[in-house]
């Protein structure tokens, strides 16, 4: 009617708006300009044009959005028109009374109600077009109805396929709960009882009580000592140990005496109070019988103490076996993951929305994520600002009366999307912590894993009832009813597994996923990486239905722009740029961005399959006692090596440097993702003549671990390697080689590279 799409209108106003009845101090006053008129608005034509448009149903009748008194803006005000005794009125709120009031129809057409309902007639044209509508006030309303899809679709799967998906998922999910089972068993074996402690957890005392042979299998209770003055003592014995209900435990005797017949034995954690704790032996023990007569003898004697230490938490497991079947019997879950249904928008939700602390491209990925009716997916490279686009994001929902799950794979990647750099005396001016402080939203944090102080002291105590935005890990959301929340909201997604991922999406009714598929998949055993299954549910989605799925995130903030090069050209089509930054070299002292080494030392195999290199390791120590004694902080260096076996003698090189590096972390490729650092130093330490780099060059990982090494750094890069090793195709597979060269290349061309005589 008129010159206002009626239809874009009642879609904008129950997507957009939280609706509230319209409040008036005073009876509604009759307009001016409509009794010089002499004629009243027209509101039961209104009702008839607007009861067609389901978004506008109320359960007594039909809302009607009042605009702004002189245009067409809409407010987020309605009144309701319902039908009683045989009378068409119109509800509204009458403050000073704080209660419901009503007018008739014909009243109300000739007061201010009707006056704010006008420009829905065909006899009112509004002077300009509401922003909500192509042309409107607003500069974006066109670009955002042509930028969100309302609809991607991808080959459709048959019955097998879908069978085959999913069969695929659970041997995937029991194949690594054994692994990880018997890997913690031969860890067990592996270590003294007084190291095993330090690393898991356990108690080398446990005080016997008594025994319920009622049970079957017999149940043992016993108590954990409390020093009375030592004030560390947790209260709650599975905190302190890892003993948690439900968890495999090796029963033992202590250190200092020698094992009794059939221990140490698998058992199982039945019951925890306080400092009590339950157990039972296992079936899966090697002697059961010989296990539970020793035990009978030390809780016989009032001197005896039992060792407990923890093996193995099927839980996490076991969840994503549950996740894995409920998404299977769900046809609105699993359509749109195996793309049968498709993913589809509502492009008028993102109208009359404004992100201005974010860029273009990242409200972009703000707007499709706000009309996603199932799942939609947000691409973050490295340092482009993913997670300063989720809680813009998370906000905007808390705003709309939306009730949103964050989640991520990790305590600590959840933690950072809660509060960011948020410290106890002072919040992250960015995060949801601070909004939190601000009572702009209740937050609340569940799961008992979070090391942050922030989060312990600031948001584990809230009841996730009472919360706007809960924060979660994966596993612990699976704990949540189906479809508890409006959205759920996934950092780091691409590096969650799709069983994972399912609990989340179970657990809300949408989805936002934000991950880098060009980075490091899910982890998954050395043993399981010739299997096509350790993907992400992001990155299924993005085989499933193409690159356009996910928004991409443009413009980089992290890297000086030589640094980002090589990684936007290779890994990102050279679509990722970088941020202007005018008057700002963004360098480290005189040191260029990026330098290169190519070093012909010899590599040395430790522990296994790990290897080290002495004269890497050499030349990394000489980079770093040069920027020590240039007055670089050491907590603002890092050392990356692509093998485990390097890192302490890396180490070793330099606590003989007469500078502090104590603050310096050296690590892997993989504990680096999602981190930074001012300087970031690389070895790559594989060095022989036959061209063999392990995984460095696997053809699927190789390419991403390259990626997370080369994007970890702000100012300063350093890449210390055998380029010739690192470039030459493996003789007996598939290879990235061809990767390393095309950085090689660019290193030459850039003036980066120099040879460096091995030192060996």
């Amino acid at each position: 009617m008129g010159s206002v799409d009626l239809s874009l209108m009642a879609r904008v106003f129950s997507e957009r708006y939280s609706p509230s009845l319209a409040a008036f101090e005073d009876k509604p006053p009759t307009v001016d300009a409509l009794s010089s008129d002499g004629d009243a608005i027209d509101i039961q034509a209104i009702v008839d044009s607007l009861d067609s448009f389901p978004e506008l149903q109320a359960d007594d009748g039909v809302w009607l959005p009042l605009h702004k008194p002189e245009s067409a803006e809409l407010t987020g005000e309605f009144v309701r028109y319902s039908d009683e005794d045989r009378r068409t009125i119109l509800k509204y709120h009458w403050s000073p009374v704080d209660r419901e009031n009503f007018q008739s129809i014909r009243k109300a057409g000739t007061t201010m109600i009707g006056w704010r309902l006008r420009f829905w007639t065909d006899d009112y044209t509004p002077s300009s077009l509401p922003s909500y509508m192509p042309g409107g006030d607003a500069d974006d309303s066109q670009s955002v109805l042509e930028l969100v899809p309302e609809h991607l679709a991808a080959a459709q799967w048959n019955t097998t396929q879908r069978s085959n998906f999913f069969t695929h998922l659970t041997e995937f999910v029991t194949a690594e709960k054994e692994r990880a089972r018997q890997e913690r068993i031969d860890k067990y074996d592996s270590f003294d009882q007084h190291t095993y402690q330090h690393r898991e957890g356990g108690l080398h005392e446990a005080v016997p009580v008594y025994q319920d042979t009622s049970t079957n299998p017999t149940q043992w209770h016993v108590s954990a000592p409390s020093d009375e003055d030592d004030d560390t003592t947790v209260d709650y014995i599975c905190a302190e140990t890892n003993l948690w209900e439900d968890t495999e435990i090796m029963i033992d005797t202590p250190p200092w005496v020698q094992s009794q017949s059939g221990l140490p034995a698998l058992g199982e954690i039945v019951d925890s109070q306080t400092r009590a704790l339950t157990f039972v032996i296992s079936t899966d023990a090697a002697d059961p019988q010989a296990a539970s007569r020793s035990l009978r003898t030390i809780f016989d004697n009032d001197e005896f103490v039992i060792s407990l230490y923890p093996i193995f938490n099927a839980l996490p497991y076991d969840r994503e076996l549950d996740c894995i079947s409920r998404v299977q019997q769900q046809n609105a879950k699993y359509g749109p993951v195996a793309g049968n249904s498709g993913l589809s928008f509502e492009p008028a939700r993102a109208l009359n929305t404004e992100f201005p602390e974010l860029n273009e491209s990242q409200r972009n990925a703000a707007y499709q994520a706000l009309c996603t009716d199932d799942i939609t997916l947000i691409h973050g490279p490295p340092g482009t600002g993913k997670t300063r686009t989720l809680v813009a994001v998370i906000r905007e929902f808390v705003e709309r009366g939306n009730k949103v799950l964050a989640c991520a794979h990790s305590n600590q990647a959840t933690d950072n999307l809660l509060v960011g750099n948020s410290t106890v005396d002072e919040p992250d001016p960015d995060s949801l912590h601070e909004a939190h402080v601000n009572d702009e939203l209740q937050l609340a944090r569940t799961g008992t894993g979070s090391t942050n102080r922030v989060v312990q002291r600031n948001h584990q105590t809230r009841h996730p009832g009472n919360a706007d935005v809960v924060g979660a890990t994966m596993s612990a959301a699976a704990e949540f009813d189906t479809n508890e929340f409006d959205v759920a909201i996934v950092d780091e997604a691409s590096q969650a597994s799709i069983p994972a991922t399912f609990a989340p999406w179970l657990a809300a009714e949408r989805m936002v996923l934000a991950g880098d598929h060009k980075q490091l998949p899910p982890y998954a055993s050395d043993e399981m990486r010739d299997r096509d299954l350790e993907v992400s549910l992001y990155e299924h989605l993005v085989d499933r239905y193409g690159q356009d799925a996910a928004q991409l995130l443009d413009t980089q903030y992290r890297m000086h722009e030589d640094i980002a090069a090589f990684p936007s050209a290779e890994f990102y089509d050279g679509k990722v740029k970088t941020v202007d930054r005018p008057n700002d070299p963004y360098t480290l002292w005189d040191l260029p961005p990026v330098t290169a080494h190519h070093v012909t030392g010899t590599e040395t195999q430790r522990y296994g399959t790990s290897y080290a290199n002495e004269a890497e390791a050499d030349i990394i120590a000489t980079h770093v006692n040069d920027l020590r004694n240039r007055g670089t902080p050491s907590e603002r260096i890092g050392v990356i090596t692509g093998y485990t076996g390097q890192i302490q003698t890396i180490r070793n090189k330099l606590n003989d440097l007469s500078v502090s590096t104590d603050k310096i972390e050296i690590d892997t490729v993989d504990s680096f993702q999602g981190g930074e650092r001012t300087v970031i130093l690389m070895s790559f330490v594989r060095s022989n003549d036959t061209g063999h780099s392990g995984f460095l060059s696997l053809p699927d990982v190789g390419p991403r671990r390259l990626n997370v090494a080369l994007t970890r750094a702000k100012k300063r890069l350093v890449l210390v390697g055998n380029w010739d090793t690192l470039t030459t195709p493996e003789p007996t597979r598939d290879d990235c080689s061809d990767v390393y060269g095309n950085l090689r290349s660019w290193l030459i061309e850039n003036d980066c590279f120099e040879s460096t005589e091995s030192r060996e």
